[in-house]
């Protein structure tokens, strides 16, 4: 057992930041000491915080205050020295840069963990920084092509792992559809749902493209939007769901901190993305709860649902082939339930915070000795 720092000092609650915290979380529960390192009053530090975890909290910008920067490389130093820090995992690239300043010739090794969509940044002194780096974890293949070809590593020794979930609080025994009547849904209704952030990017309209032909064809559907504006606004999405003449079957429950009882509403999940998705919690989190899932082969997404096991995956930006999988999926003998129940083995076995936790510290013991 050691004591693991998970790096991230992002300013949102991004994908990035649920890696490390769910990571941390799943090495804790595993008897690990682990600290989140986090920016001073961000979403991560918080959750971290809610999580029960050891948190340290970090601050400082060379571009803006130089000085104050190289105080705090000190700081993380001797916290680490001071705390018998085994390993630091960085999951940006502010963070790479700031942990390996900061134990320059300390004897602490630093593992890279990157599930950023956009390829890293390669100029001499990128390529310095990753060959100091003890170890690089990817989130996906697509990922782990951007360092194999853009630094040369071969690619055994970069190390894919998905991520994982919470599959006691993600759990195939959660109450069920506990929204559909305050929804005004129909009981005999298949409800499909699309999560996510209102972004071109996750597909909105390729899904009410889809679901309008559905509709068309099948009277008993019924559509559920949960998100938030981002690149689009709600109104944007709306009038997707008019345009499709689906306006009057499509709930709009906006942003769900806790979106348990939205999945359990579900009959399918719909995931529609033709980027991003390097690291896709919405696709285990629909697993981890039994739900069947509809999802474009985008990054990491084949990697996570299994076509015709846990789900069905379509060619990203196709609403042809999404429509053809809702309907396969709405007319199945079971609605699709089988395909719920093996995702959710699938999680258990492969991408519960155990799992997610041991492939890691696997990882961790080559890179440490020990």
């Amino acid at each position: 057992m050691g004591h693991y720092v998970q790096a991230v000092t992002v300013r949102w609650y991004n994908a990035c930041a649920y890696y490390a915290v769910t990571l941390a979380q799943g090495l804790a529960l595993g008897g690990h000491r682990v600290t989140v390192a986090a920016g001073t009053g961000t979403p991560a530090l918080k959750t971290a915080d809610e999580k029960g975890l050891d948190t340290l909290s970090v601050s400082g910008s060379a571009s803006h205050d130089p000085i104050g920067y190289f105080r705090e490389l000190r700081r993380l130093r001797s916290f680490a020295l001071d705390n018998n820090v085994s390993l630091v995992n960085v999951h940006n690239g502010s963070d790479h840069l700031q942990w390996a300043l900061a134990l320059r010739g300390a004897g602490i090794p630093v593992v890279r963990t990157s599930g950023n969509q956009i390829p890293p940044k390669v100029h001499p002194g990128s390529r310095y920084l990753m060959k100091k780096t003890a170890g690089v974890i990817t989130s996906c293949n697509t990922i782990r092509e951007y360092y194999a070809e853009g630094f040369g590593i071969d690619r055994s020794r970069i190390h894919v792992i998905q991520g994982g979930v919470d599959s006691d609080f993600f759990s195939d025994d959660y109450p069920r559809n506990r929204l559909r009547k305050a929804l005004g849904i129909p009981d005999d209704a298949f409800v499909f749902g699309i999560i996510g952030r209102f972004s071109p990017v996750k597909g909105h309209r390729y899904f009410f493209k889809a679901a309008g032909i559905l509709a068309s064809r099948r009277h008993g559907t019924w559509f559920v939007v949960s998100g938030w504006d981002a690149q689009l606004r709600e109104a944007h999405i709306r009038a997707m769901a008019s345009d499709a003449g689906v306006l009057k079957r499509t709930s709009f429950i906006g942003y769900q901190q806790d979106i348990r009882d939205l999945i359990g509403s579900l009959d399918a999940g719909v995931i529609a993305s033709t980027g991003s998705e390097t690291i896709c919690r919405i696709a285990m989190e629909y697993m981890a709860m039994g739900v069947p899932v509809i999802a474009a082969d985008t990054n990491v997404i084949p990697e996570i649902v299994r076509h015709g096991e846990s789900g069905i995956v379509v060619p990203a930006g196709s609403h042809e082939a999404l429509e053809s999988a809702m309907e396969q999926l709405m007319t199945s003998g079971n609605g699709g339930k089988s395909l719920g129940q093996r995702g959710r083995k699938i999680i258990e076995t492969e991408f519960s915070l155990e799992s997610f936790a041991s492939r890691t510290y696997d990882i961790y013991r080559g890179v440490t000795g020990g």
